[in-house]
């Protein structure tokens, strides 16, 4: 994880790159930037929350892609 100082990218981004590593069982990739002059950390915590709900949502599109994909695979 490269940060940039005084970026929040790593508080926001590892934890949607480990749960989907976990998930999918693959080396993921997770980008993003994330930069807010005096923020405070009740601000942070609501983004937090909101990439949270953010990553269940890319995790379920994700696993019914890969379903979609499996049952083309098997149909052919």
């Amino acid at each position: 994880m490269l940060n940039v100082t005084s970026h929040k990218d790593e508080a926001l981004c590892r934890p949607v790159a480990e749960a989907a590593a976990a998930r999918f069982q693959r080396t993921v990739v997770c980008a993003g930037g994330f930069h807010a002059e005096g923020m405070t950390a009740e601000q942070f915590r609501e983004v937090e929350e909101a990439v949270e709900k953010l990553k269940d949502e890319i995790l379920e599109k994700i696993k019914n892609i890969e379903e979609k994909r499996r049952m083309l695979c098997t149909n052919h």
